[in-house]
C-alpha cells in the first residue's frame, strides 16, 4: 500500500470520527434519573411554565411534591389524585428560604386565604413549611425552580 493510499485512509477515518462526534453533539441529553423530572419552559417570561416533581420530606414524612406552573401541590404519595395542600405561588408564598444543605422553607403570606389567625395581637413570626431534599444538588434544583416560578407568577 502506497503513501497516498495510507493518507487517504487516514483522512477518511478522521472524517468519519468527526462526523460521529458532530452527531453526538446534536443529540439531546438523556433525561435525569435521580427524580421524576424538572424542566423550565417559556424562557422565564410571563406565562412561562415551570414544573418539577419529586419526593421531599415534609413534617418528617416523605411527600410527593409537584410544581406545575404557578401551583405547588403536596400529595401523600405519588399515586394520589387529591393533594393535601395546594399553594398558589402568586398569592400564598412570600419567598423560598434555603435553611441548610438539604432543607428549605416556603415562607407563607400571612394574608393568604386560609392563613392561621394569630392568637395574640402584635407582630407574628411568619408561617413556614419546611422541606428536606435528599441531596444538596436536589435542594438547589428545587430552590432555583421555585424562586423562578414565584418571580414569574408575580410578573404575571
Amino acid at each position: 500500500m502506497g503513501t497516498e493510499q495510507l493518507q487517504q485512509r487516514f483522512l477518511q477515518g478522521e472524517q468519519q470520527l468527526y462526523s460521529e462526534q458532530q452527531q453526538q453533539l446534536q443529540r439531546p441529553p438523556p433525561p435525569p434519573q435521580q427524580q421524576q423530572h424538572y424542566a423550565h419552559t417559556g424562557g422565564g417570561m410571563a406565562g412561562g411554565a415551570y414544573s418539577r416533581a419529586g419526593v421531599l420530606k415534609h413534617e418528617k414524612k416523605a411527600r410527593h411534591c409537584v410544581l406545575d406552573g404557578q401551583r405547588f401541590s403536596i400529595y401523600k404519595g405519588r399515586g394520589d389524585t387529591k393533594p393535601q395542600l395546594v399553594l398558589l405561588l402568586r398569592t400564598d408564598v412570600q419567598r423560598v428560604w434555603p435553611s441548610n444543605q438539604t432543607t428549605f422553607s416556603l415562607i407563607l403570606d400571612p394574608n393568604r386565604p386560609g392563613a392561621k389567625q394569630p392568637k395574640k395581637p402584635g407582630p407574628q413570626p411568619p408561617e413556614k413549611l419546611e422541606f428536606t431534599a435528599e441531596t444538596p444538588h436536589e435542594l438547589n434544583l428545587w430552590v432555583e425552580t421555585l424562586q423562578s416560578a414565584i418571580a414569574a407568577a408575580r410578573r404575571g
